[in-house]
C-alpha cells in the first residue's frame, strides 16, 4: 500500500473517530450508554493509530534491510558515456511553488551498448553533461542502483 493511500486511511479515521467522540461526549456524563460509546470509540481509535504505527514500521524495516543488502554489495566501476539526464517534477496542485523538490536523473551507456538509470543528487546531476566520458562506481542489487560517483576522463 503507497504511502499517499496509508495517510488518506489516516485521515479518514481520524475524522471518523473525532466525529463519533464529539457527538458522544456531551452526553458522557449524562447517560452511562452513551460512557460505553465514547470509551468503545477511544478505545477503537487508540488500536487503530497503533496499527497504522506497526503498519509504517514494518514498511520502514522493508526499506532498511534492502538498503543494508545494497551497501554490503560490491562496488562496481566501468567506463560509461553519459546519453542523457532526466528530472521529474513531483505530481502536485501547485505548479507555482517555491519549495518543489525534483528527482534527477542520469542515463550511462556502457561499453557493450547497454544503458542503466541511476537517481542521482542535485550537485552531481549540474556537473556531469550529456556526453561524457568517465569512470561511473556504482553498486547494484538486482535491479536496484546506487550512484556513488562518476570521474570525467581526462
Amino acid at each position: 500500500m503507497s504511502g499517499v493511500v496509508k495517510l488518506i486511511i489516516f485521515v479518514a479515521g481520524l475524522i471518523i473517530i473525532g466525529y463519533g467522540m464529539v457527538i458522544t461526549f456531551p452526553w458522557f456524563i449524562d447517560e452511562a450508554s452513551n460512557g460505553i460509546w465514547f470509551i468503545l470509540l477511544l478505545l477503537l481509535g487508540a488500536f487503530w493509530l497503533i496499527g497504522w504505527i506497526v503498519s509504517l514500521l514494518k514498511d520502514f524495516s522493508g526499506l532498511f534491510k534492502e538498503l543494508d543488502k545494497l551497501v554490503d554489495e560490491p562496488i562496481l566501476t566501468e567506463t560509461a558515456t553519459v546519453i542523457s539526464k532526466l528530472y521529474e517534477k513531483p505530481e502536485s496542485d501547485d505548479t507555482n511553488a517555491v519549495d518543489t523538490i525534483y528527482t534527477y536523473f542520469i542515463v550511462f551507456e556502457f561499453h557493450d551498448k547497454s544503458h542503466k538509470k541511476f537517481g542521482i543528487d542535485f550537485e552531481h546531476y549540474v556537473l556531469i553533461g550529456e556526453g561524457d566520458t568517465g569512470t561511473l562506481r556504482y553498486k547494484q542489487l538486482q535491479n536496484k542502483l546506487l550512484f556513488i560517483d562518476f570521474q570525467l576522463r581526462q
